[in-house]
């Protein structure tokens, strides 16, 4: 699968109940990249730019370095905060 075929995936998440937040990680050679996308009030491309990327309000991205299920285990937490502090 080319990594343009998975490039919508993200979008679709957002058709679920309760989801506020969707998040796809894919990984690209070194870079990991960081698809977010938002329903609703929350601003991703703030989230986005806390991880070193930008973006929209609900669309933004960000590549980190490192592999996929790493990334994946020291990102989840920060985003878990941030959505913990927007719905404070």
């Amino acid at each position: 699968m080319d990594t343009e075929d998975t490039h919508g995936l993200v979008n679709y998440l957002l058709i679920l109940d309760g989801i506020k937040v969707a998040c796809m990680f894919r990984q690209i050679g070194d870079m990991v990249k960081i698809s977010l996308r938002s329903a609703g009030d929350i601003d991703v491309g703030i989230m986005a730019q806390a991880l070193g990327g930008g973006g929209h309000d609900h669309s933004a991205a960000t590549m980190i370095e490192g592999q996929l299920e790493e990334v994946i285990k020291e990102t989840i937490p920060k985003l878990q905060l941030m959505l913990a502090n927007h719905e404070s």
